[in-house]
């Protein structure tokens, strides 16, 4: 991939909405910029100073594209069908449970001092923070997807002590975001021994949660607890409201006609879902129906997981060993992704029709380099044409501006 976007591009995701809300900006540039949460319902970067282009262009996520596979799904030492084997665990994570069994064997195993996750913020549960947790009973809390934005990196870094280690938990996007400030700043270490994303289909606006509590017919002041999914497999989204009662709806719906048609402007270009840059990533791995696609019904969490690096190896060894994780190896891995993780494999081998189709209407597009054009040539004519249409519909409608 093309690493680099030039000047005009970089400013481009300054000052636009193309800007990913990662967070890292505040902390490089310091009083130069800072987050704010706009009307659209996405954190942005609000400059009011001079920057460092060149230094931008390094750190930015989506300005550099450096840790993105020309793979579909990156990078692949071993693939698993795992599962938390705590059965609460693995009821309450997203899917199988084993990002989360895997944080509280770090902690419990003394691995490490913290883990960096996104969690429900107590006062708004419908909104999110980033903490570190440092007991399981932390890390359960913060247990399930959370479909709304946060600034990942506004600030926590400031929180972490030199002489303790991390695991970060983070959508694809934090876990190169961070990989950059390290490559720029490797003497500012921040001990971080592990990095653990997951399959993320792009992160919805805060506004999209209203919608949701709106179709609920719950009002936001109301409510005192969240979850997007889980507590089952894909599980309900369900809102807890302060007298106790519970409106939930299925994740379909929720995902299908509300979270997932009010993604980042920026998650549109992305072409890394999964997690391509950590030591460890972990999807749903759907049971399919007899034509081997995915039928999301409700049953036992499973994961399928993704090891990337050596030391992520050594880290999903151990906590098989210990009894935190149950797995069986997968084998012809890609070719089953393609039909578990559809979603996935499209998105990166449509973004060359897409990109084509923003370029016609002279609209911003990211720089992948060819072997997008690759991939392309793998789907049907008639993908590509519903896929282009679309495409060009939403730029007539002014929904991609």
């Amino acid at each position: 991939m093309n690493n680099h976007l030039n000047r005009k591009e970089s400013l481009c995701i300054q000052n636009s909405s193309n800007c990913i809300g990662c967070g890292l900006c505040p902390k490089v540039f310091g009083k130069s910029c800072h987050m704010e949460l706009g009307t659209d319902g996405t954190y942005k970067i609000k400059f009011n100073g001079d920057i460092d282009e060149s230094l931008f262009r390094e750190i930015c996520p989506v300005a550099n594209n450096r840790y993105i596979s020309s793979d579909i799904w990156g990078n692949i030492n071993n693939a698993y069908f795992s599962n938390a084997k705590d059965p609460a665990i693995r009821f309450k994570g997203s899917s199988g449970g084993v990002t989360s069994a895997l944080a509280v064997f770090l902690l419990e195993e003394k691995e490490v001092d913290g883990v960096i996750q996104v969690c429900a913020d107590t006062d708004s549960p419908i909104k999110n923070i980033v903490k570190i947790s440092r007991s399981a009973e932390e890390v359960l809390n913060c247990c399930g997807s959370r479909y709304s934005p946060v600034s990942v990196f506004d600030g926590i870094i400031d929180e972490l002590k030199p002489d303790e280690t991390y695991c970060l938990i983070g959508k694809p996007c934090d876990i190169r975001a961070f990989k950059n400030y390290m490559r720029m700043f490797p003497k500012h270490s921040l001990n971080i021994k592990y990095t653990l994303s997951f399959f993320c289909a792009g992160v919805p606006s805060a506004n999209a949660t209203k919608e949701v509590l709106k179709k609920l017919g719950v009002d936001e002041k109301d409510v005192v607890g969240f979850d997007y999914r889980g507590n089952g497999w894909p599980g309900y989204t369900q809102a807890v409201c302060s007298d106790g009662s519970k409106k939930t709806m299925e994740y379909n719906e929720s995902w299908g006609a509300i979270l997932g048609r009010n993604l980042h402007s920026a998650c549109k270009f992305c072409v890394d879902g999964v997690g391509v840059a950590a030591d460890i990533s972990n999807g749903d791995a759907w049971f399919a129906d007899e034509k081997g696609y995915p039928t999301f019904t409700e049953a036992d969490g499973r994961n399928i997981t993704l090891i990337r690096s050596s030391i992520g190896q050594e880290l999903f060894n151990k906590a098989v060993e210990k009894g935190y994780i149950e797995c069986s190896a997968v084998e012809n891995c890609e070719s089953i992704l393609e039909k578990m993780q559809p979603y996935q494999y499209k998105r990166k081998a449509l973004m060359y029709t897409k990109i084509l189709m923003l370029r016609m209407f002279g609209k911003y597009t990211p720089q992948y380099d060819s072997t997008l054009k690759k991939w392309d040539k793998k789907i049907p004519f008639k993908d590509k044409f519903i896929y282009a249409k679309g495409t060009v519909d939403r730029i007539l409608k002014k929904k991609i501006k």
